[in-house]
This record gives structure tokens, sequence and C-alpha cells, in this order.
């Protein structure tokens, strides 16, 4: 899978949705009234990571960080419409994934925390809100696992970059249900290995190599408006 195209295609229907939403919302004074709100949303559904496997893996290593690419995820953000199209707030989410076999345990948690960007599309009886997303903040990595059978922590961060693409349907003036698509970038070089004991041990991945966070996610959720 083409990272590349994964990330022009989020960058491209994002900003796609971003026009849409700015043309569908200030076409139209009526809709525009008292739609200046806070939304509130909750979401959990599936992750897949992205990023390739190491080279010169046996298969029985492979498929066990073949397993580790599925995960389940869920998140929050909290957006202030000061405009009707558009918003700023703040976004967290986390992805989750394990696996244990003869290769060896593991339980990953990649989570993104930061402030983001949003631009609202809303349908003239204001049942229906699309929301493209765009935030940048901390990416953090931890694997809990095990070298040489000691239990190890593995911990890691960079900048993150989240895209987001949402779509509600208002039940209620105060309550939505909706489904979002989202993929979020970011990569680690440099780790901490902290064992049972405490001891903490950096760790830096040579020469261009890194740890590929980036993975994509398909979620439901509920969202509140206030």
């Amino acid at each position: 899978m083409n990272m590349k195209r994964i990330i022009m295609f989020f960058i491209a229907a994002a900003a796609c949705a971003s026009l849409s939403a700015q043309t569908v919302v200030t076409s139209d004074t009526s809709v525009n009234e008292d739609m200046n709100s806070i939304r509130v949303a909750v979401h959990g559904g599936y992750a897949y990571r992205i990023g390739g496997l190491p080279e010169g893996i046996g298969q029985v290593q492979k498929d066990h960080l073949k397993s580790l690419k599925h995960g389940v995820m869920y998140g929050a953000d909290v957006t202030w419409f000061f405009m009707p199209s558009l918003g700023a707030g703040l976004r967290f989410s986390d992805m989750r994934t394990s696996n244990e076999s003869v290769a060896g345990q593991d339980r990953i948690d990649i989570w993104f925390l930061g402030p983001e960007i949003s631009y609202r599309g809303i349908s003239r009886n204001k049942r229906h809100n699309f929301i493209a997303t765009y935030a940048m903040g901390y990416a953090g990595y931890n694997d809990r696992t095990a070298i040489s059978s000691v239990p190890v922590r593995i911990s890691g961060g960079s900048l993150g970059y989240l895209m987001d693409m949402s779509y509600d349907y208002c039940l209620t003036d105060k309550i939505a249900i909706g489904a979002s698509l989202s993929c979020m970038v970011g990569s680690v070089s440099k780790f901490r290995y902290r064992t049972s004991d405490g001891n903490v041990q950096p760790y830096e991945l040579g020469g261009d190599a890194r740890e590929s966070l980036m993975h994509i996610g398909a979620s439901v959720g509920v969202r509140f408006y206030l």
C-alpha cells in the first residue's frame, strides 16, 4: 500500500470537503443562524498500520508483525465553531494492538494529542453535517514487550499530523450520530527502554531508520452539540 497516495488522498478529500463546507454554509443565511456551537465527539472503531515490515526477517516474525498492524481505535475531540463553517479545538486519538506468538509478545499503544482546525458544511435542514479536520500535535508510542523474558516498556514520540473526515446525522438539535475516516502520520527514531526494576536506557535507530506510526482508521460515535 503506497503511503504517499494514501496521504494525498486524505489531503485532497479533506480539501474538497473544506471547500464544500464553506460553500454550503455561507450560501444560505438561514442555515447560518444559531450554528455557532461547541461540538463534543466520542468515537471508536478499527485501525490499520500502514508502515512496511523490516527486511530479512523470518516468516514467524513476519506473521507476528502483520498481526500487529490491525487494532482498535478510540478517541474524542472538542471543537468550538466560532463561525458556522470554521472551528478550532483539541483532539485525542488512540490506537491499540496486541499479539502473542512464538515470535514474542507485544501490546502497542499509538496515541495523538493536539490542536485542530475544522471546516464544516451544513445541509439546509441542518440534519447533515460534513466536517473536515486537520490537526498537528504529539504522537506517542508505547510497546509493552519482553526481551530475553524480561518485561520491557519501549516508549517514544514525535511530531504527528492527523486528518479526519466526518459525517454527523443530527437526531435532535443537541445529539447526533456519525462516522469518520482518519489518517495519522508520524514516525519515531529515538526510544526509551524501561525495565520492571525502573532502569531506563535510551536507544536510537541507526541511519535513517524510523518506526512508522502511520495508520488509517474508520470509526463511529456520538456527537453532542452544546
